[in-house]
């Protein structure tokens, strides 16, 4: 039998353990960022909860993953978060988070699950694009059509102008 020093640790292990290492074919690709950090969500995280005595309204719960690339000085990461979702309201919160480099656990923690820290997400952030994923039950947003762009980065929908002279 192991014994553990506190509860912190304990709850690190079965959260880790529970949720720790999402599969490839669980995690959905959300984006990457201009820092090189790659973004993911599991999608077999996704589940929806009953009101609650704090919490008066149903929300979606969904686990996303941020990897985050080593550099010269740092090394490689890898932060999951738990995420609880007001959809109705398109409000958000962090119910738990792990931090992690390989071989070493750098912070964790959870947190209550209550309305009052529901608040409207960074617009193009994780938490909102996370959201969006959560909201929409699990299908990803789709992008906005873009228009055909020409051999010489004009708009192939506009005719080309007519001038004066070539009438004549």
């Amino acid at each position: 039998m192991i014994r553990f020093a506190s509860f912190s640790a304990v709850l690190t292990i079965a959260v880790s353990t529970w949720h720790g290492v999402a599969s490839a074919e669980s995690l959905v690709f959300l984006a990457i960022s201009e820092s090189g950090e790659t973004l993911y969500v599991d999608r077999d995280s996704l589940r929806t909860l009953p009101p609650q005595q704090f919490r008066r309204f149903p929300a979606m719960r969904l686990w996303a993953v941020n990897r985050v690339p080593g550099g010269r000085r740092v090394a490689a990461r890898t932060e999951r978060f738990e995420f609880s979702f007001n959809c109705t309201a398109r409000t958000s919160m962090v119910v738990s988070y792990l931090n992690n480099r390989p071989g070493i656990r750098l912070q964790d923690w959870r947190a209550a699950d209550i309305s009052h820290r529901y608040e409207a997400p960074k617009p193009g952030s994780l938490q909102d694009m996370a959201m969006s994923f959560a909201c929409s039950g699990g299908q990803l947003p789709v992008a906005p059509p873009t228009q055909p762009v020409g051999p010489n980065g004009e708009d192939d929908l506009d005719p080309p102008p007519v001038s004066n002279s070539e009438s004549n």
